[in-house]
């Protein structure tokens, strides 16, 4: 049975759509695509497999998208927002064409 999810629509009026509930949990954070300095963070600190909601969150913030989360304290969340968002700065001061 699908789940079922709001999105905006043409003028930005949230309506209910039919989702997939088949969406791949990456095992671990090589998995997202994430820099290779960001996965020496990750690793030094110990972590090796990605919270459910990081796991979800930080492929959809990787390829631009909104994010909205909602989770219990100590879920996650705020790595799920942050690692995309280093991930874009790190992208960004890389591209020659980058100006300050």
């Amino acid at each position: 049975m699908p789940s079922t999810k709001r999105k905006l629509n043409k003028d930005d009026v949230p309506e209910e759509v039919a989702s997939s509930a088949s969406v791949a949990k990456p095992s671990n954070f090589q998995d997202l695509g994430l820099d290779a300095r960001i996965l020496q963070g990750i690793a030094r600190e110990k972590f090796s497999t990605p919270t459910p909601v990081q796991g979800k969150a930080i492929p959809l913030a990787l390829e631009g998208k909104d994010v909205l989360a909602r989770s219990k304290t100590g879920s996650g969340k705020t790595a799920a927002y942050v690692l995309p968002i280093l991930q874009s700065v790190l992208k960004r001061k890389a591209d020659p064409n980058h100006t300050k």
